[in-house]
């Protein structure tokens, strides 16, 4: 039998993530995927198994990536504009502007009426790192329970379009201006709530 040539899983792995974020599940083939990860057939199949099972683990690796630089919750000092600082970051001129999308998001819409499996495990990765984080900023900031919950689906929504409108090439300050005039409105909510009710109705 032939001995298979040793490499680097992390950065093979990390090498494959890209390729898929780029160009998707479908139009990504084997050959590319060897060719991004510097490996045989045969490493491939001995390491991965198969596409499938290596594009779990691509998803895997980019829902570690962006929960590590989540804010954590615990440590804000001001819940709503320390959020809206980290989704100003992400859409920074200063980032490399590869027009990439969200892994995630674009599998969600890759994936839809195709693959349910897939489909959801994207859709379930994304709910926490964005919708399920953001409830618990909005519940710190002094919110109720129903409106962290309603604010959550409101980011949800908003910062999934913005992956997409990235991916079509909007300017990174008109997202910024989304999500600046998305975080005003929830600053306004936050101040309504902590005014006195009758200051409220005057």
């Amino acid at each position: 039998m032939g001995r298979h040539v040793e490499f680097d899983k992390n950065l093979a792995l990390k090498a494959a993530m890209y390729l898929f974020w780029r160009k998707g599940y479908h139009t990504t083939s084997l050959e590319d995927l060897c060719e991004a990860m510097h490996i045989s057939r045969s490493s491939f199949y001995a390491t991965y198994t198969d596409k499938r099972t290596l594009f779990k683990s691509c998803m895997d690796l980019y829902f570690e990536g962006v929960n590590s630089h989540l804010p954590i919750v615990d440590e804000l000092q001001n819940p709503i504009e320390d959020l809206r600082y980290f989704y100003l970051k992400v859409m920074s001129d200063d980032l490399p502007n590869v027009f990439y999308g969200c892994l995630l998001v674009n599998t969600v819409l890759e994936m839809a009426d195709v693959d349910e499996e897939l489909r959801h495990l994207a859709q379930l990765k994304w709910k926490q790192l964005f919708e399920d984080h953001s409830k618990v900023v909005f519940l710190k900031a002094g919110l109720s329970s129903e409106q962290s919950h309603a604010f959550s689906k409101h980011v949800d929504t908003v910062i999934s379009g913005i992956t997409v409108a990235d991916r079509r090439r909007v300017s990174r300050s008109e997202l910024r201006d989304i999500i600046n005039q998305t975080f005003d409105f929830f600053q306004l909510a936050v101040s309504a709530k902590n005014q006195p009710a009758t200051a409220r109705f005057k």
